[in-house]
């Protein structure tokens, strides 16, 4: 660009500071359509300085043209309202390696023919790369949190509906005890809160979980926990009627296994072996009765029908016995259950 209405010095000066801030220079002369695109503006788009012309054309060659025509309403507003309105816009450009570069374009003009036409305008290029994608996750993050309150509100009351469901099946049997009721409330309400902490909605750490509805069960019983488990993805569905299983046989387990037991241990161990994920409950007290293991295969007792009905909700089966101690082992078929483990 030649013929500058300013001095030479001072546009080497206004260029040279662009460049030292790593913005793209670009000066354009509206009557003869060239452009003086700067070095910086090029390497922004991974081009060498004389791997690109310096014209209007070559950088509308790798623009987004979806974003031209906003670009163009944005000077044209501009020009229209000389100069009062300010000439900015986003744009995305393509970059010599594939990549995607947002690019905030500002620019002015800064000469007027004697009729009022646009002679000449100037302008930079900052690359905002790094903000939009922070933004874009940003927006991404915000979207899944907004669908998570939804499904909370919509699960929250068909998981209250669980627990009216639980006590009503308890009433029948004139055994409901308040203490496991609140187990009960408290197994939701982690499986709700680990869900809030978790970055991901499907992708909550079910040891976590555990060993925040287990804890406060034993922590008066000089009991040790044992907590082994792999990483799946897996959410709140599935997560709480695993929780609330979990805390129906610890309860059990307080009630009747440690009977002159020295050394009590409870052991959950997850693993996944051919398909399978295989939750495994263990406590090294007396073992269930044969009165209790044959209710168990009858299913005539409350407790057992409880767990039982919460393990057909995740399509899992559950089989109890004793090993040097009570065992009860949960098998569910990853492929139906779409568990995907990491």
């Amino acid at each position: 660009m030649k013929n500058y209405s300013k001095s030479e010095d001072l546009y080497l000066i206004a260029e040279t500071a662009l460049e030292s801030s790593l913005a793209g220079f670009w000066d354009w002369n509206m009557l003869t359509n060239e452009e003086y695109l700067s070095p910086r503006f090029k390497e922004m788009f991974g081009y060498e300085d004389h791997e690109m012309e310096s014209s209007p054309e070559a950088w509308q060659k790798i623009v987004f043209k979806d974003d031209l025509p906003v670009m163009f309403k944005a000077f044209d507003a501009h020009v229209q309202s000389k100069g009062k309105i300010p000439f900015i816009s986003i744009l995305r450009y393509h970059h010599k390696n594939g990549q995607t570069i947002w690019v905030r374009c500002n620019g002015k003009v800064v000469e007027w023919s004697d009729k009022g036409e646009p002679v000449r305008a100037i302008g930079c290029h900052i690359d905002i790369t790094e903000d939009k994608e922070l933004e874009i996750k940003l927006k991404k993050a915000l979207n899944e949190r907004d669908l998570l309150l939804k499904e909370v509100h919509h699960r929250v009351k068909n998981n209250l509906q669980l627990i009216l469901s639980l006590a009503r099946l308890k009433d029948k049997n004139d055994k409901v005890d308040i203490q496991e009721m609140e187990d009960s409330i408290n197994s939701i309400a982690h499986a709700y809160e680990a869900i809030y902490k978790s970055d991901r909605f499907e992708q909550i750490s079910i040891k976590t979980y555990l060993s925040q509805i287990i804890k406060p069960l034993i922590i008066s019983q000089d009991i040790e926990l044992q907590i082994t488990a792999i990483v799946f993805d897996k959410g709140i569905d599935f997560l709480i009627p695993i929780g609330l299983v979990l805390t129906e046989l610890v309860n059990n387990s307080l009630k009747h296994a440690f009977i002159n037991t020295e050394k009590k241990t409870i052991s959950i161990t997850i693993e996944h072996i051919n398909n399978v994920l295989m939750i495994l409950y263990k406590d090294n007290g007396i073992g269930y009765s044969q009165a209790v293991l044959d209710a168990t295969e009858e299913s005539n007792s409350f407790g057992i029908e409880i767990v039982k009905s919460l393990i057909e909700q995740i399509n899992g089966t559950i089989k109890f016995y004793n090993d040097n101690g009570a065992v009860a082992k949960i098998l569910i078929d990853t492929c139906t259950q779409n568990i995907k483990i990491t």
